[in-house]
């Protein structure tokens, strides 16, 4: 399953990435909901996504409400042929533990940092992604 904060995926659905919402899948997809529940983000499972509603009964509005969280596959699939690397680091912390990260490139023009490798890829799809 992706680990992609809610933060990072509410940037990537304001910088353009596709939002599959409105749509019947088959497989289970992950969407953040937007709305609070005290400070804590909910993350919901939908199958079908055209019958999604608030505990309610109210309709969720999914360009609204909705924040899609993408799967490490599909970051790298929507970066395209501008993925070239995935790289994993792994660098002594002040304590004896070891600090993993990640680094997702494309040649020396565009990067992607994270401590996931889904985050890396999310972040190098919004460097290659700035308006």
């Amino acid at each position: 399953m992706s680990s992609l904060s809610y933060f990072i995926c509410k940037n990537l659905k304001e910088a353009g990435y596709p939002q599959p919402y409105g749509k019947s899948i088959e497989d289970q997809r992950y969407f953040y909901l937007s709305r609070f529940e005290g400070e804590k983000i909910i993350l919901f499972a939908f199958y079908n996504l055209e019958n999604a509603k608030y505990d309610d009964g109210s309709v969720i509005d999914y360009a609204k409400d909705l924040v899609y969280r993408p799967t490490l596959s599909e970051l790298i699939k929507a970066c395209g042929d501008k993925f070239s690397a995935l790289s994993r680091y792994d660098s002594p912390g002040i304590t004896e533990e070891i600090h993993t990260t990640f680094q997702a490139c494309y040649e020396r023009n565009a990067y992607g940092h994270g401590d996931t490798p889904e985050e890396a890829v999310a972040r190098l799809w919004l460097d290659l992604n700035k308006k």
